[in-house]
């Protein structure tokens, strides 16, 4: 153990400290398990931690508020002031830097973190349960296998815009980057929020996406819910629907633009791994219906048409006969995954034009849905028309959309 700064620290108190600068503060297993990177840290990793953390309160470093409650036990810990000024030191911060705050390149050497106040690195102790999901969430995807996925937190990750000449300001409570460039904002969800903050939530979103998109600034891929798993045994099909129903009423066109995902806490790895993979999973779906639909469906030629959003994913297929041709409306999804729903909204508006397309001797033989998918099968809600004042439009094209439906499990 050697003399910085004044402290005593070890290589192992430096990245805790470094841990609790970063997240704003985690229990004790938390920072076991980031530490150790394992999700069932030994008894005796454990009480590793809590001993360095007691030397850490006892040179005033760290400091902690007790937890109450079923969902989390022992304490929250957290950097004092003196704390922080330590850590800005060990990470070589200089007075005024900014930063884009992302955790995995700053730790690979790149100066990413900005010099912030002492009151935005505090957790926020209004909200302490909402803040350990979202470090639960951090630490599934710093423990994945084979895969790093950059993320920072709210303080980088919001944007302030303006709308109608006033200032306003979107607040996901993270980001999460995936390859190709892909953003995803996260936001932890506790079914606390009401239908119609949900609906306020999302307009605030739709505005920062006007105002993005007139400067130029790239759109988010998807803006992704994420639950306890609790959520997931008890009431997520009915969560699902709330939340996509308020998505749906207010995005408008972005619903094309930015996808809407909502999984729990367990699921976080498999999320991970679907969305890196979709690009290869849509040509596979690709290469897999053409082969099929020639082989066993009596079609001599299949034309693929992608989203307008997005080249490397299937908007649909028409396959040919010598007299015919029959629509195939596509889709790889995710288990709760609003693609599906405002990708048909779409693609039903534009039918009429698809149809005008086709050259004679062609004939119309029908429309079909295909959806692909590599773990559970997406949840297709039967009773949003009963409890959601969506436009009549929406509801139609949700029951046609159960009309002529197959699902397809793929292999991830």
């Amino acid at each position: 153990m050697a003399k910085i700064l004044g402290y005593q620290l070890s290589e192992t108190s430096i990245k805790l400290l470094k841990f609790l600068f970063y997240y704003r503060g985690m229990t004790a297993l938390q920072l076991a398990k980031m530490y150790f990177k394992s999700h069932n840290p030994t008894a005796v990793q454990k009480s590793s931690v809590h001993n360095y953390l007691r030397k850490l309160k006892d040179q005033k470093l760290v400091t902690s508020k007790k937890l109450d409650g079923d969902n989390y036990v022992g304490s929250l810990y957290y950097l004092t002031q003196a704390g922080l000024e330590v850590v800005k030191s060990l990470l070589n911060i200089e007075d005024g830097q900014t930063g884009t705050g992302y955790i995995l390149a700053n730790e690979n050497k790149e100066d990413t973190q900005a010099d912030l106040e002492y009151g935005i690195y505090k957790p926020p102790m209004e909200q302490i349960h909402h803040h350990l999901i979202l470090i639960d969430f951090f630490v599934r995807l710093r423990l994945m296998s084979n895969q790093q996925v950059d993320h920072r937190l709210s303080m980088y990750a919001s944007k302030e815009y303006e709308y109608n000449g006033k200032e306003a300001k979107i607040r996901p409570d993270a980001e999460v980057v995936l390859p190709y460039d892909r953003h995803y904002c996260i936001e932890i969800d506790r079914a606390t929020e009401s239908h119609s903050q949900l609906i306020q939530k999302f307009e605030n979103y739709r505005h920062y996406f006007e105002y993005a998109e007139e400067i130029n600034e790239k759109l988010p891929t998807a803006i992704v819910f994420v639950t306890d798993e609790k959520q997931y045994q008890y009431g997520m099909n009915r969560r699902w629907t709330n939340v996509l129903a308020a998505y749906l009423k207010t995005m408008g066109d972005y619903a094309l633009k930015v996808n809407l995902f909502m999984l729990p806490l367990n699921k976080v790895e498999h999320f991970i791994r679907f969305e890196t993979y979709r690009p290869q999973l849509n040509r596979k779906v690709q290469t897999l219906l053409e082969k099929t639909l020639i082989q066993k469906g009596n079609y001599k030629d299949v034309q693929t048409f992608k989203q307008p959003t997005d080249y490397s994913s299937i908007d649909y297929m028409i396959a040919f006969t010598q007299t015919k041709y029959h629509v195939y409306f596509v889709r790889v999804a995710y288990e709760y995954d609003a693609s599906i729903f405002s990708g048909f909204h779409h693609f039903i508006n534009n039918l009429g034009d698809i149809h005008r397309k086709q050259q004679t001797p062609y004939k119309p033989s029908g429309v079909s849905q295909a959806i692909f998918y590599t773990d559970e099968r997406p949840f297709l809600p039967d009773y949003m028309r009963k409890n959601y004042d969506l436009p009549q439009e929406f509801l139609s094209h949700l029951e046609l959309l159960s009309q002529h439906l197959s699902m397809y499990k793929l292999p991830l």
